[in-house]
Parts: C-alpha cells; structure tokens; sequence
C-alpha cells in the first residue's frame, strides 16, 4: 500500500497540469481518492483529455519511488498540498504545486510574514546596494525575505537578510539538488543554515527558461508584496509583480535614474500605482500594525515553538506512544511521514513526542526528518 506521499509522488510524476490536479483535488478530496478513479468518473470530470486520462490510468510508481528514495538520502523535506504545513497562500493560485521540495531549516510560511524582492539580474551599483540595504532593514524588523536566488538583485536580497542573521527562502526554477547558476552555490549553503530553499520540481529537474515564470508564480503568492528593484521594460521581474497584482499583493518599486533602461519597467511601476520606496520602513511600517503577530523573532522563536510543543506533550499520555516509537525503531530508521501513518498522530502530536525523546537523548535525527534509536 503506498503512503500519502508516494501517492502525491505519483500523481505529480503523471505531468499532468498542476491547475488540473488541483481540480481533481477539490473534486475528489484525496489523493487516495484520485489514485483509485475508474476511467468513466475520469472522463465524467469534463476537463481531462484522453491523454490526461492515458496517464493517471498508469499506475507505475517507479519514478515516484526514485523520487522518495532520492529524498530520504538528501535531507529533502516533501510537503504535499494536503499537508498542515503546505503554505495557504499558494491556494490562491489557479494552478498550485501539489508537491513541494524544500531543502534547508523548514520556516513556516504560515505563521510568518514575508516580503518578495526581485530584479534585474545585472543591476547597477545602486541597485545592488538597494537590494541588500532594503532587505538587510526589512528582515531586521522580523520578515522573511522571499527571492529566486538568481543571479544579480534576487542574490544581494537574498544576502541582505542573511547579513541580518535572518532566515531568507529561495525558491528555485530547478530540482532542489540544483543551484542555478552554480555561482550561487556557496550562498544557497548558507541560506539552508537557517532558511530554506523551495522548489516545486523533483530532484534531478534541470534549470529550462519555461520553468522560471513558473518559479516566479510561487514568489509571488507566498509574500504579503513584492518589491521590485531594477527592472526593464521587458523583465521577468515585471511578470511577477504582475502575478502578484492578479493576486490582490502590493507592489513597491524603487525609483531610478529616468536614463536608465533598468530603471524604466520600475518607474513605470510607480507611475501606475506601484508604492514608492523611499526607504525600508515604506514597506515594513504598512504592515507593522496589521502583522506584528507574525513577524520572526529569531531570538525567541524556538522557545516559543518549544512552550508550544510541551503544552501539546502534556495533553495526552505519550508513555505507551514513545514505546511504540521505540518498537518501530528498533526495526530501522523511520521517516516523519511513516510514523505519522504507523502510530495513527498529527503533525503536532508526532512533533511533540519526537522533540522530548531528542531532548531525553533517546532518539535522534540522522537526516532531515528521519529518526532513529540513539547508538
């Protein structure tokens, strides 16, 4: 019987239209539910081709089961779209990622909030300069900065936050085992030490143009705004500023020299109604107010994700569930996801045990996600 996960695995190796997967989940509820589909319910559906039909008929795990393989030896975490930490704001998306890889500390991107920065990927020295001043300010104040760890304005975003001691996400136009350009290796090793990286393909996905506006959705839908650097009229910076437009976000932009061509796609910008940024506070004042319960406090966090998950400790009897954590260890090193399923827990529950019996030293986290008995 396959787990929840190698389901969505499977599901997502059919490269069927991630828009039509989510249709199906909506219909269907489950992914269990959408594997067992006879053909005449398929075809009832009256959105999949034959095609479409011809591949969720194909019930072959292989790449699936390479894919989950490939993950366990690399400290991938998988969140699926029906997971409590698949991040909400991606649903507002009319074709969302049923599968997300992230590599790096897991920051939930729900609980925080966080600002996009992009740009042009040669800007000018003071572009540069903006683009690391405005998120080093921005992340101090407690956002999680969100770029395409891209070449030019996405890098020095990335590295402002980082200057900050602030955790920043990269989300990737590649599968999470690749950095593109290799350039940016040594800085995505960085930001996977207290942030993460993100991706929606599988591991082993090389970099291809298409797959960067594709990219360009997520960095969009997962910030409260988008910040917009040095951009020319033609600039894939613009799209996702547009996305972000479509889905209701802030768009702030930096003003720049009227002569310059990085510049123009960012006055436009602004004379369209884009908010100007004239220092960092423009963009973290506006939601100081409305978001001051979900801005990161990198000093406290973990004693507060910790009070959290003592509390939850002590609202149930975790002798017998820690015994049986012990028994299926004994057996050999096990997945979250496999002792979620295995002890019948939540996300929370399972947390909270496996936190204390690290605490005891009685267990311990060999891979991302994957435990075994203390030696």
């Amino acid at each position: 019987m396959l787990t929840n996960t190698e389901m969505w695995l499977w599901l997502s190796c059919t490269r069927l239209a991630s828009a039509k997967i989510y249709k199906l989940y909506e219909m269907f509820e489950s992914v269990e539910n959408i594997y067992t589909l006879s053909e005449s319910t398929m075809r009832m559906t009256g959105f999949l081709t034959n095609a479409d039909i011809n591949k969720l008929n194909d019930k072959s795990t292989e790449e699936a089961q390479r894919i989950y393989d490939s993950i366990q030896n690399n400290n991938i975490k998988i969140i699926t779209i029906d997971s409590p930490d698949y991040p909400e704001s991606l649903r507002n998306l009319s074709d969302p990622p049923c599968v997300l890889y992230i590599k790096g500390k897991f920051i939930d991107l729900n609980r925080y909030a966080s600002i996009s920065i992009v740009g042009s990927r040669r800007p000018t020295q003071y572009g540069a300069y903006s683009a690391e001043y405005i998120a080093r300010e921005v992340a101090k104040k407690g956002y999680i900065i969100i770029s395409g760890l891209a070449d030019g304005i996405d890098s020095f975003a990335h590295t402002g936050a980082l200057m900050a001691e602030m955790p920043t996400v990269a989300v990737l136009g590649c599968g999470i085992d690749k950095v593109y350009p290799a350039s940016n290796t040594n800085l995505a090793t960085k930001i996977v030490k207290d942030g993460m990286l993100i991706s929606e393909y599988p591991p082993g996905t090389p970099p291809a143009k298409h797959r960067f506006p594709e990219r360009n959705r997520i960095i969009a839908a997962l910030s409260l705004a988008t910040a917009v650097i040095e951009a020319n009229e033609n600039s894939g910076s613009l799209i996702t500023s547009k996305l972000a437009l479509e889905l209701g976000k802030d768009i702030f932009a930096l003003p720049g020299n009227i002569t310059s061509p990085r510049s123009k796609g960012t006055n436009c910008l602004i004379r369209d109604g884009a908010y100007i940024i004239t220092d960092p506070d423009d963009i973290s004042t506006l939601y100081e107010e409305r978001y001051k319960d979900f801005l990161y406090k990198k000093e406290t966090d973990t004693l507060t994700v910790n009070k959290a998950l003592v509390n939850s400790i002590n609202s149930f009897d975790s002798n017998n569930i820690s015994q049986s954590i012990f028994d299926l260890l004994e057996t050999g090193n096990k997945d979250f996801d496999t002792l979620c399923q295995e002890l019948s827990l939540s996300s929370a529950e399972l947390s909270a045990i496996l936190l204390g019996l690290e605490i005891e030293g009685k267990i311990i986290q060999y891979a991302l996600n994957v435990y075994g008995l203390k030696m």
